[in-house]
Order: C-alpha cells, then structure tokens, then sequence
C-alpha cells in the first residue's frame, strides 16, 4: 500500500468490500499503523433478493424497504463513509427480469425499497 502513495495514489473508492475490510484499511491508514492512500470505504454492496454481485461475498441481500435500512443502518454503525447500491440485476439478472438485452437495466426492486434506501422515507 506505501507504494500506491508513493506513486501519487492519494485516495481510493472502495464499491464492496466483505467484512468491512475496506473501513479496516482505512482505521489502519489513519492511525499511521500503515502507509497508505485515504480510503473512502463502503462495506458491504447492498442489492436486491438475487440481485448483482450476490454471489461474490462482498455483496448484502436485502428484502423490501426495511431490509434496506437495516443494512443501511448496519453500514454505518460500521463506519463506512458511503453506501453501494445495486437496485437492478446488473448483466447477472435473472433471466425473467426484462429482455434479454435490456436485463441490466431493468429494475428489480419496488419504489417503496428504492424510496427507503434513498432516504425519501422517514
């Protein structure tokens, strides 16, 4: 990591990290235990039931508009300092979600889900 500073790698953007690995990093990095750029960290890649990314490990299913703030809420007592959302099924939707072409762009989660992970609801 000393030398991705070194090379003038001042700060990253971590999408989805397991375990909160990337808000490790980044307490590390700040309490100069390490050498290292500045990360922004955000845990877990929150998506939808069978949504993107699931089945790498670094993503949390969520379910319905209080599954989201759940996780949201559990991001952030973990000190991330932003949140990943995956609100379609990416190129790994499946295969009943929209037209064959048109499947990553199609969305797989309900307005009240998307409306509580925005923070549009109270």
């Amino acid at each position: 990591m000393q030398a991705l500073t070194e090379s003038g790698v001042v700060g990253v953007r971590c999408a989805g990290a397991a375990h909160f690995m990337d808000v490790a990093w980044k307490r590390a990095f700040e309490a100069g235990q390490y050498i290292g750029p500045r990360v922004f960290a955000a845990g877990y890649f929150l998506t939808t039931t069978g949504g993107h990314f699931l089945t790498s490990g670094h993503a949390r299913e969520c379910d319905g508009p209080y599954g989201f703030v759940r996780a949201i809420r559990e991001q952030i007592k973990n000190g991330v300092d932003h949140i990943k959302l995956n609100l379609t099924g990416g190129i790994m939707a499946p295969r009943g979600i929209g037209t064959r072409r048109r499947s990553c762009w199609t969305t797989s989660s309900r307005p009240p889900s998307r409306s509580a992970a925005s923070g549009d609801s109270a």
